[in-house]
């Protein structure tokens, strides 16, 4: 028993002393550390001030960024690429820590380096945010003078935890009620199918032909990166296409859960196209014996997980009620983002919040009925969430889906499909 005690006392002070030597090899130079340390300090400046030029300046001409949309060759593109995006979005909070044993040399002549490391920051664009972001780095630094720059940058973005149980537990006994009948359930799953298949035969006229002629898609990035609106099916096509030249990835989606809205079926959905997540919100309509995608709203943000979510969902689908049924077209306008479009089977498409509060004005002069709206089911979809409701305006009595995202610490409406056949 003490022999086998000693052995094992000696293969735990071998292996402690393996471990010591290491960390002691991988031990940076302190010198050379404080200046990859200012390095950093200066990216998160620039990032935090939203200045391209000032980021671009710590790059070398012939720098590259590596990252899931694919890699950005030299200084000019990259300072376009973030210029072009802080049009879009605003970054605040950049925080970048460098692993404790960074930098490394590369070679001898201690004119290269590499270093790692994590970052987090907040992120707001036009039609999301604020939301946190977070995940890993490395860059390959060399010397230019007497400062380091960039030569390579990857990075990724670390996904977030599962949505709570609650958020996706079965339906309730509204949702029940709710539930898609299994043959429109046979109808709708081929058809979801043949989208898959036809993305990764980067067929854009197959797809075509799976969408009305005014079909609409919402995407919750910038629109220089394919992002923002895109109405109607031949310019739908050409985003495929778009997405097509520049994605290599193969698209996997699975079904979360279909709803019916009226005469027309919601389905949510979780997307991977070569490793990018998302998940998507499409609205199928009749079209003769088959169905065809209406509208779609696409978020490629990490789910989200705010178990006090549905209260604050909650509390806006309140306020619209009351809104509608004081007749405060203003008020109406106020819960919805500047960018909002507005779906309705019977009237098409509204666009933008000054269009939206027209119409309800319109609503008000020509319909005397009370609101009475109902939650059916809550889903969220990416840094968004789904809203599933029976409404009833006097004798009208249809069914909604509104798409919610966040706006500073509240939630605004910034996609709605009304179908007035239950």
């Amino acid at each position: 028993m003490k022999i086998r005690l000693s052995l094992t006392l000696a293969g735990l002070a071998i292996g402690f002393a393996v471990a010591t030597f290491a960390q002691q090899q991988n031990t940076p130079d302190p010198i050379l550390r404080e200046q990859v340390l200012a390095l950093a300090k200066k990216i998160d400046e620039a990032w935090n001030s939203n200045d391209a030029a000032a980021l671009a300046a710590l790059f070398t001409d012939d720098a590259i960024e590596v990252r899931d949309t694919g890699p950005i060759y030299g200084r000019d593109a990259l300072q376009k690429n973030w210029a072009d995006m802080y049009q879009h979005v605003h970054m605040s909070n950049h925080i970048s820590t460098v692993d404790q044993y960074s930098p490394h040399n590369i070679g001898t002549a201690g004119n290269e380096v590499w270093m790692n490391g994590k970052y987090s920051v907040t992120l707001k664009g036009q039609n999301f945010g604020p939301v946190d972001q977070k995940g890993y780095w490395c860059l390959i630094l060399v010397r230019e003078g007497d400062a380091w720059k960039t030569r390579m940058q990857i990075w990724n973005v670390t996904p977030a935890p599962a949505a709570p149980a609650q958020m996706n537990a079965s339906p309730t006994s509204a949702q029940e009620k709710n539930t898609v009948d299994p043959q429109l359930r046979q109808q709708i799953e081929p058809l979801m199918m043949k989208f898959q298949e036809a993305y990764n035969s980067r067929d854009a006229a197959t797809i075509g032909a799976l969408l009305t002629q005014d079909a609409i898609e919402v995407r919750s990035w910038p629109a220089e990166y394919r992002g923002g609106l895109a109405s109607g099916r031949e310019a739908l096509q050409k985003r495929f296409e778009a997405d097509f030249a520049t994605n290599p990835g193969k698209m996997v989606n699975q079904l979360v859960q279909l709803y019916p809205i009226g005469s027309a079926i919601c389905e949510i959905t979780n997307s991977d196209v070569g490793g990018w997540k998302a998940q998507t919100v499409a609205i199928w309509v009749r079209d003769g014996d088959t169905w065809k995608s209406r509208m779609t709203y696409v978020n490629n943000q990490p789910n989200v997980v705010d178990p006090q979510l549905r209260q604050q969902i909650e509390a806006p689908f309140l306020k619209f009620q009351e809104a509608y049924n004081n007749r405060d077209a203003a008020a109406i306008g106020a819960l919805l983002t500047q960018d909002a479009i507005e779906v309705r089977s019977w009237q098409g498409l509204a666009s933008g919040r000054e269009a939206q509060e027209k119409m309800f004005e319109t609503d008000f002069a020509t319909d005397p009925g009370k609101m009475v709206n109902k939650l059916v089911a809550l889903y969220p979809t990416g840094s968004a969430m789904c809203e599933i409701a029976d409404s009833d305006v006097g004798e009208w009595k249809g069914q909604t889906m509104v798409i919610y995202v966040r706006d500073g610490n509240t939630w605004k409406r910034c996609m709605a499909y009304v179908n007035d056949q239950r």
